[in-house]
């Protein structure tokens, strides 16, 4: 006939997770003491503290348990205690230690950058994109955001003034060539001084002179030359005279 009894203490392991604050405690089943185990019982603290965290109760099938949310760079006490009819085993313990806060989280910065990375490349060709059909716009049609800039920013003249400019010039050249030239004709009388009356005219070098009296003043020499005139135009005449005669002449012969 077997003795019953409390359940023999488990014996406990453990694993420090890649996080560097959270712990894994396996424990592994012993004599159970002539008597099925109902659960396990598990309390952690820190070493330097005397109050323990809230026990946990799990099930019998259960072999581990998950620290999370430790203290960094910190020293732990964990016990699982096996409980069955008869009682509860002595308590199993482990001591471990967490690891010291690290200044980034790897896995999770590489990640970040990895992705912040991508965008930001997109990002970079997605402007290089618009900035050369801006570019492009610029040259080829004169239209665009660099234009915007030059014609607001610089005071180039756009497109549009150039052309209007142009269209304005085609107008005028065609209202030019409308017009009729005009030709000034002036008669006889408007060249000879009006002495009788009228509108006087500025005296000039063939303007001749005048007495207080209004009556022409003529000199000597004018009035030789008024002779010489008179005699050339008296040969002038007397030379058709001649002309005519000898051509009678030789018709009667």
């Amino acid at each position: 006939m077997s003795c019953l009894g409390e359940p023999s203490p488990p014996k406990l392991e453990g694993k420090l997770q890649t996080t560097g604050n959270a712990f894994k405690v396996n424990w592994i089943k012993q004599d159970d003491g002539g008597s099925p185990i109902k659960h396990f019982l598990v309390k952690y603290k820190a070493k330097h503290v005397s109050d323990w965290k809230p026990e946990i109760c799990l099930s019998h099938a259960s072999e581990n348990l998950v620290l999370n949310g430790l203290d960094w760079n910190t020293e732990y006490e964990v016990i699982v205690v096996a409980e069955n009819q008869q009682g509860r085993s002595r308590p199993g313990t482990f001591y471990f230690r967490t690891a010291a806060e690290p200044t980034a989280f790897p896995d999770t910065m590489s990640n970040r950058m990895g992705t912040g990375a991508i965008v930001g490349i997109l990002i970079v060709v997605f402007v290089l994109l618009l900035v050369g059909v801006d570019v492009t716009c610029y040259f080829l049609n004169k239209c665009g955001l660099l234009m915007c800039i030059a014609v607001n920013v610089c005071g180039k003249s756009g497109p549009g003034a150039k052309s209007k400019n142009i269209e304005e010039g085609k107008a005028a050249f065609k209202k030019d060539e409308s017009k009729e030239p005009i030709v000034e004709v002036r008669t006889e009388d408007e060249r000879t001084p009006n002495h009788e009356g009228g509108v006087p005219t500025e005296p000039n070098e063939t303007t001749p002179l005048t007495g207080p009296d209004g009556k022409i003043v003529t000199d000597d020499k004018s009035k030789a030359t008024e002779t010489d005139v008179k005699k050339d135009a008296s040969e002038v005449k007397t030379v058709p005279n001649e002309a005519a005669q000898t051509n009678g002449n030789e018709s009667k012969a």
